[in-house]
């Protein structure tokens, strides 16, 4: 197939197709990146989460860049922007939109700012709300 690496994780969690489905939808380069993920999950022996982000970012990483177009939006802008996105049924469509705009950097930079805020259940993704993550949150205010 052609798909991307994070197009074939989708398609896993759409449970639609089956699992060879998906392989056959994957190209051969995307799948081996999938294949190093689960690799690296494995010489760790990671049983969560957490251990799969300590421990294999870099490969998840490149997972999630397999064809993606980024865009020229910094951490700032974009976080700006999501924050602003409604909570309703049109929020999915914005949140994709602002994701969609930001440049690589400020993308994996939200996705921390996001990770830990989700960590730390706070309400909303400002320093002053989610004193956890404040340092993230300036951080990516910063750029």
């Amino acid at each position: 197939g052609t798909g991307t690496c994070s197009g074939f994780l989708d398609c896993l969690q759409a449970e639609q197709l089956s699992r060879n489905q998906c392989i056959e939808a994957t190209s051969q380069e995307s799948y081996a990146l999938f294949e190093a993920i689960t690799a690296c999950i494995s010489a760790n022996n990671c049983q969560t989460d957490e251990c799969i982000s300590e421990n294999c970012d870099a490969e998840i990483r490149a997972c999630t860049v397999d064809g993606r177009q980024f865009g020229v939006a910094t951490c700032n802008t974009t976080l700006a922007c999501l924050n602003a996105c409604p909570n309703d049924a049109s929020g999915q469509a914005c949140a994709e939109g602002c994701l969609d705009a930001a440049s690589e950097a400020a993308f994996f930079s939200v996705q921390d700012v996001f990770s830990c805020a989700s960590d730390n259940m706070c309400q909303a993704v400002t320093a002053e709300a989610c004193a956890a993550c404040a340092d993230d949150i300036n951080a990516c205010n910063a750029n």
